[in-house]
């Protein structure tokens, strides 16, 4: 994971990034107990030289996951983003020193606007899960891509508050 420190009075916001965007939990899973414990690795010639399986399609409404994607979308206005995330940092927790991270999940659209959100782990502090979900609402990216064309692809991002 690559995280990129936006700093601006005083304050340091974290993004995941583009290269370092981890992708949404696979919604196919309903129960921690389907997880799987193992996994065998095999050490024969075959397994080794096989050639790595296709990355897969979209999902029922067209949009992907950051796996199965050959260009990973990428953040295009971190100014206005690190901007955004200081004038949105909560009064009441900047003032008593506390700092926090919000996980939001959401779609890059082919255009690269987010669409939708949610936060997938809260901070424990509604103010800070508020203020990151403003944050997206400001976000742009340059959208991902399959075989050169752009798609709409599953992301999940911290965003961190953090007085320096």
């Amino acid at each position: 994971m690559k995280r990129v420190p936006l700093r601006t009075a005083g304050v340091a916001v974290f993004l995941l990034l583009a290269a370092g965007c981890r992708p949404a939990e696979d919604r196919s899973r309903s129960k921690p107990e389907e997880l799987v414990d193992y996994v065998e690795v095999s050490d024969s010639e075959a397994a080794r030289n096989a050639a790595p399986l296709p990355p897969m399609g979209p999902d029922e409404h067209g949009v992907y996951e950051l796996s199965a994607i050959e260009e990973q979308p990428s953040l295009a206005n971190a100014a206005a983003v690190q901007q955004a995330a200081n004038s949105t940092y909560p009064p009441l927790l900047r003032d008593g020193g506390i700092s926090g991270t919000v996980e939001v999940e959401f779609v890059v659209g082919a255009n690269g606007m987010p669409i939708g959100y949610g936060v997938s782990q809260s901070s424990g502090y509604p103010q800070f899960d508020e203020a990151a979900a403003r944050v997206v609402q400001v976000m742009r990216f340059h959208p991902a891509k399959v075989k050169g064309k752009p798609v709409p692809v599953h992301v999940t991002i911290p965003i961190t508050y953090q007085l320096q």
